[in-house]
């Protein structure tokens, strides 16, 4: 009988407490790469967005790495390094031939920031290289509660380093001009076959409504291009990060 009171005691307690997983606190959810700049806590105002976009956008095109900028209130319950190489790995930010991507992570409440380097430009960026620009770049300027003007500084900092780094630079993308007309005969009959074309539109359709005609067609019916409208930035999709980098607090 005693053992049959233990059995039931155990299962009654065990049945009282609550699990491991409910307990656990939840990690943050990763949120989507839209941008190059992604302010969780509405620090930066639209023109510290705009700026530092541009600012990133222009060293991506430039030097062909990619570096992206997260702002969040906090990181708990990871601490920042566990939180950065996360999103880091979701993200991967970089090119996916060459994997050069980093991540700097802002988390205002905790007076905490981060900047993770990929594997591939850990010898471009190196731990000391990287706390060295989050203590005199970055942090002097949050202490001073300049987000906008730290993170500008800090940026460039990186650009240096990535500028130095040829790997780094986009492979050249120039070619040998071709002549106007192009260079073999079958581009000649097709140039020909335009020009018969254009004279016989006119003669049935006369010159005005075949000009309407073409400015029509060069419109492209109703517009085929698209802006983007501030969500056509995405991952180079190579980025791994293996834990490099650094984290500070101000």
């Amino acid at each position: 009988m005693a053992v049959v009171l233990g059995w039931l005691l155990a299962i009654t307690a065990i049945a009282q407490a609550p699990s491991a997983t409910a307990t656990a606190t939840a990690l943050q959810a990763i949120p989507a790469l839209t941008s190059r700049v992604i302010d969780q806590t509405q620090t930066l105002s639209t023109g510290d967005l705009a700026a530092l976009e541009n600012q990133l956008q222009t060293l991506e095109q430039t030097r062909g790495a990619q570096v992206v900028v997260l702002m969040v209130a906090t990181t708990q319950p990871e601490d920042i390094f566990s939180y950065s190489n996360r999103v880091a790995n979701s993200w991967k930010i970089g090119r996916k031939d060459m994997g050069d991507g980093v991540l700097i992570v802002v988390a205002k409440d905790d007076h905490k920031l981060r900047i993770e380097i990929a594997k591939s430009l850990e010898g471009t960026i190196p731990d000391l290289a990287a706390s060295d620009i989050i203590q005199n770049a970055i942090a002097p300027a949050f202490k001073q509660s300049q987000y906008q003007k730290g993170l500008q500084a800090g940026i460039a900092k990186i650009e240096a380093r990535i500028s130095g780094d040829a790997s780094s630079v986009p492979a050249s993308k120039t070619t040998t001009a071709p002549s106007q007309f192009g260079d073999t005969p079958s581009n000649l009959f097709a140039l020909i076959g335009i020009i018969i074309l254009f004279l016989l539109a006119i003669r049935f359709f006369g010159f005005g409504n075949t000009m309407l005609i073409l400015m029509s067609m060069t419109r492209g019916g109703g517009g085929g291009y698209s802006s983007g409208g501030g969500g056509g930035f995405s991952s180079g999709g190579g980025g791994n990060f293996g834990g490099g980098g650094a984290s500070g607090n101000w």
